[in-house]
């Protein structure tokens, strides 16, 4: 296996900031606070907060994309609304869930934006024009 020295980076998980040199044949590897991985952002502080928040944005982001052609359907059931919703939103909304220890507050982000999805699906789409 060949390591890529340009490409390598090196990250310290810890609740203060620590700076680490690491050395691979003689050349130092960059240190970084934060990478997105995945999709999913990982930080060195170990900020659940700013990566829960991330990927409800990310989720919003796909509702709205979402919305004229599927939301505002008045042809569609809420039913099958719902289940869009299950199956391509919801799954950007967890993605890396199992991998980070979840607290009240991170909890509650995604709670709160489930919710308003939800909700979002439930009106008329002659109300969500207001």
């Amino acid at each position: 296996m060949q390591i890529s020295i340009t490409k390598i980076k090196s990250m310290v998980i810890s609740k203060e900031p620590e700076r680490c040199k690491l050395v691979i044949a003689d050349q130092p590897i960059e240190q970084v606070m934060s990478f997105s991985y995945l999709g999913v952002e990982i930080s060195s502080n170990q900020d659940r907060k700013h990566e829960v928040r991330k990927q409800a944005d990310k989720a919003c982001r796909v509702v709205g994309a979402l919305r004229d052609v599927i939301l505002n359907n008045k042809h569609m059931s809420k039913h099958s609304k719902a289940m869009i919703y299950k199956t391509c939103v919801r799954p950007i909304m967890t993605y890396g869930i199992e991998t980070r220890a979840d607290n009240k507050r991170t909890k509650s982000i995604l709670r709160t934006t489930e919710k308003k999805i939800l909700r979002t699906i439930c009106v008329y789409p002659h109300m969500a024009e207001r």
